[in-house]
């Protein structure tokens, strides 16, 4: 089995995360056959205010998005 060397990681390279999570809340609703997981965030930007928030959701299927209450059309976020 071929194992890789792993990268170092230099202090000049980091850069601190533009989003401060303040706050997580996590509902889960467990059926049968599937579960459904509501998450609520706090967010605040701390960094650039161009940078955009980019959340993972591998192999999740998202239900929908809101932002202050306001539902997200699917123009107003990317899926990748």
């Amino acid at each position: 089995m071929p194992t890789e060397t792993p990268q170092a990681i230099r202090l000049a390279d980091y850069r601190p995360f533009p989003f401060e999570i303040e706050e997580t809340e996590l509902l889960f609703k467990l059926e049968p056959e599937a579960t459904r997981v509501l998450a609520t965030l706090k967010v605040r930007r701390t960094g650039d205010a161009g940078e955009p928030l980019v959340l993972n959701g591998e192999r999740l299927k998202l239900i929908s998005a809101a932002i202050d209450g306001r539902a997200l059309s699917a123009a107003d976020y990317r899926l990748d």
